[in-house]
């Protein structure tokens, strides 16, 4: 039984038409304690489409021997969710979930000077949706959580030898169409180091 601390971090984005990014994508890790995983989208009509997806992961370790399986645990707290999705004669929606990703890679070469690794695999396991509003024609949907504790769990069998790479990735999207409106998602997903165990 061990906790892994975020080493490393990646972002991605992908927007259309009327869209705002306020601050960056980037996730923010604490080498002391926290990670936080956020963004601050918006999209606005006649037609406007952001999704992004923000990640934050550590090298969990090679599987010993004897061990079948991997099992880890994301347990933090939605620190802030302000949602939105409003719209007069259109289309408007807002949505953010948190998910586990787990990768295996082989060690090439001979331990300990081991050459290279090669990507095996990687699963993403199923996302805890958290945020989900929308409203079409005429109508206002907000979602506003503080403090609001998520968790989420995932586990996959392993082959002792392989590492195995461990990554929370946080995803959100906010989309609107004709009318008058706007849909955002402004979020900030905060967790401590990640629980995990070979058995």
């Amino acid at each position: 039984m061990s906790f892994g601390q975020p080493t490393f971090g990646n972002a991605a984005g992908v927007r259309d038409g009327v869209t705002a990014l306020n601050g960056t994508l980037a996730p923010f890790i604490n080498p002391a304690f926290k990670t936080r995983l956020g963004a601050d989208i918006a999209a606005f009509p006649p037609h406007g489409m952001i999704a992004t997806t923000i990640s934050a992961g550590f090298i969990a370790g090679v599987a010993p021997t004897g061990a079948s399986m991997l099992t880890t645990i994301l347990d933090g707290t939605l620190t802030m969710n302000r949602s939105v999705a409003e719209t007069a004669g259109g289309f408007a929606a807002a949505a953010a979930d948190i998910s586990i990703t787990i990768q295996e890679w082989a060690l090439l070469g001979r331990p300990p000077l081991f050459l290279r690794r090669k990507f095996v695999r990687a699963v993403t396991f199923t996302p805890l949706e958290f945020s989900h509003i929308w409203t079409v024609g005429l109508g206002f949907q907000a979602q506003f959580q503080d403090n609001f504790p998520l968790l989420t769990a995932g586990g996959m069998p392993v082959i002792p030898g392989r590492q195995y790479v461990i990554i929370a990735n946080l995803e959100q999207s906010a989309q609107c169409e004709l009318g008058v409106g706007a849909a955002a998602s402004n979020i900030a997903f905060d967790f401590p180091p990640m629980f995990f165990d070979f058995t």
